[in-house]
């Protein structure tokens, strides 16, 4: 999927809609914390003899506390439209192996020289973003909170890529991981002040899938396999922001 060209038509999208409301369109932005469902991908060592794999899990209660980004569309005074997500990239420069004088593993005597392996050069790449819709309740007794539900959809990627320069390297070992999502979210916003707000959301009932490939040496077909998490009442974010 081309993250670029998802984030463009989305947000041409979300001003499409906010042009043919009947009221002048608002925006907030706000920096999230939470159960993100972030992707992760971890090469696998390209010079073993055999290989398994099991797909990466999807369940929230496995991964840390993600931070991310959320930017709002206020239609109106009842309808929004939510774009978020995180980006993160790495790259370690990798480094020659260093031979040893012991003629192989089994053959060590005290006095020689270990080897070192070579450090890999790791280049790693994830990011999450999703899309909500939700509708706007209001509560006269309190006006500055604003529950709200709706639906949520996302979509999270990572890639890890590392290669190993010594001789028994077999070229580039790669991973790959990605999920699709869909979500009935409930949650509050309450604002402190006209224009500064917090929140608090979490996932009512959600529905992810995912796949996780493995390619240990060039040239060999993927290792894959998928999976399916299916939750409730979950997922909690928060989040702080500023209403424009």
């Amino acid at each position: 999927m081309n993250c670029k060209r998802f984030i463009v038509c989305t947000a041409a999208l979300l001003i499409g809609v906010g042009l043919l409301a009947q009221e002048r369109p608002r925006f907030s932005a706000a920096v999230t914390v939470g159960a993100n469902g972030y992707a992760s991908a971890a090469a696998l060592d390209s010079s073993l003899p055999s290989y398994q794999m099991e797909a990466v899990s999807l369940n929230w209660t496995d991964k840390m506390p993600a931070f991310g980004a959320e930017v709002s569309l206020l239609i109106n005074d009842r309808w929004k439209a939510d774009l978020g997500g995180m980006f993160q990239f790495s790259y370690n420069p990798g480094y020659m192996e260093v031979p040893g004088t012991a003629e192989n593993d089994y053959n060590y005597s005290p006095g020689d020289l270990p080897a070192y392996r070579a450090v890999p050069a790791d280049q790693q790449v994830a990011y999450v973003v999703y899309l909500a819709g939700s509708y706007c309740f209001r509560i006269p007794a309190v006006p500055a909170m604003r529950p709200y539900c709706g639906l949520r959809f996302s979509f999270a990627y990572a890639n890890d890529q590392k290669k190993y320069d010594e001789l028994s390297s077999m070229g580039i070992s790669s991973a790959e991981n990605f999920s699709m999502g869909v979500s009935c979210i409930g949650g509050v916003d309450y604002f402190l002040a006209s224009n500064f707000f917090i929140g608090a959301s979490l996932d009512l009932v959600r529905y992810v899938y995912g796949v996780t490939k493995y390619r240990p040496q060039d040239g060999l077909a993927p290792l894959a396999g998928d999976t399916h998490n299916l939750g409730a009442i979950g997922a909690p974010r928060i989040k702080i922001g500023f209403q424009f």
